[in-house]
């Protein structure tokens, strides 16, 4: 090769170079290679301007002096997971953050492949906070759906206590009048339970309304999510012939950490769902709602004795905006939802369903 043919190769190779860095800091994402020891060896310029957002014009031009976690170790979602990802014999790794920049909650979906014999690594990284608000916009419309099915049982079933109470009341004052205090005191035990059924039916009816967006995890007992959620849905199972039971096989005093409206949520719809599920046969329909402890997880289970879900519709039935039912009744988003809502709090939904019957399992951390 001569020199000019030389010169000419360096040149496109400087070109070839140049046009690859101006389409890498073009790229509406964060792109770093870092190395095994969490230094950071190039980075695009759109983390960098992301690093000046927090830091205002203060970041050194030379960026690659800096390790990963510079500005933050601890607590740091992406330190810990670039540390794991180095620490583990994975080439490729995901996860899902979110984080506060200037003020305002960002979510973000990082990637990262090894290269270099797993002493190096690309980390791709998209702001995905939109996508996350669209979800929870959806996730909060659903919620307000269920809550619209809901209402009409919710209020009978305030209703009732209400009459109870206010027809006690007056017979109680009669009852004062005629000396015949032991039958007014049993009359006003009959008030007491009346009044704690409906402030677990208002309870019930909060927690689903609240707007759990912004909401944290806060211990919780099952015999209160247990005790709300069998309010919710008494309505429904009697309105759709069903015979409904619960089994607690783990006691009344066990808590777990979750966001209770978004559990009661799930559990509503599952067994709503169930209710619709059942065809026209002879049988009598059943609904279970089974609590087990598994190590140190929970499984609730909805377990029906309907027709079972069709094979071919086992694959599709978490996939969004798909539904059996017709477009008055379904919108497709609440089994997609409800499992979201089971790995937003470190859990699970699974099934498994034949022509016997259908169970729904949402698995959650103790």
């Amino acid at each position: 090769m001569s020199e000019s043919q030389l010169i000419d190769r360096i040149k496109s190779l400087e070109n070839e170079l140049d046009n690859r860095n101006q389409l890498i800091n073009s790229l509406p994402c964060t792109v770093s290679w870092i190395n095994n020891k969490l230094e950071y060896l190039s980075v695009n310029n759109e983390l960098k301007n992301l690093f000046k957002e927090q830091l205002g014009n203060s970041l050194d031009n030379n960026f690659e002096v800096n390790k990963v976690g510079f500005l933050k170790k601890e607590g740091n979602p992406f330190y810990e997971f670039i540390l794991a990802f180095f620490n583990s014999d994975k080439e490729y790794d995901e996860t899902e953050f979110s984080t506060d920049i200037s003020g305002e909650l960002k979510y973000h979906l990082i990637m990262a492949q090894k290269y270099n014999n797993n002493t190096e690594a690309v980390v791709i990284g998209f702001d995905i906070t939109e996508k996350n608000n669209l979800q929870e916009k959806i996730a909060n419309d659903e919620r307000l759906r269920l809550i619209g099915q809901l209402s009409t049982g919710i209020i009978h079933e305030i209703n009732n206590p209400l009459n109870v109470i206010m027809n006690y009341t007056d017979i109680i004052k009669e009852k004062i009048e005629n000396g015949e205090s032991e039958e007014a005191l049993r009359l006003l035990d009959r008030i007491d339970i009346m009044s704690k059924r409906m402030t677990t039916i208002v309870d019930g009816l909060k927690n689903l309304g609240r707007d759990n967006r912004q909401a944290r995890k806060e211990p919780t007992s099952i015999k209160k999510i247990i005790e709300e959620v069998e309010m919710l849905v008494k309505s429904k199972v009697m309105t759709n012939r069903v015979q409904f039971s619960i089994v607690n096989n783990i006691g009344d005093k066990q808590s777990i950490s979750c966001i209770e409206g978004k559990v009661i949520q799930v559990l509503v719809n599952l067994i709503g769902n169930a209710c619709e599920a059942f065809n026209n046969t002879n049988k009598e329909n059943k609904i279970e709602l089974k609590i087990d402890k598994n190590t140190d997880m929970i499984d609730l289970s909805v377990i029906d004795n309907g027709p079972g879900i069709p094979e071919a519709l086992e694959e599709k039935i978490f996939e969004p905006f798909f539904t059996t039912k017709d477009k008055e009744t379904g919108t497709g988003m609440g089994l997609g939802i409800c499992r979201d809502i089971a790995r937003e709090h470190g859990g699970e939904l699974s099934f498994k369903s034949d022509d016997s019957g259908t169970t729904f399992i949402l698995t959650l951390p103790l």
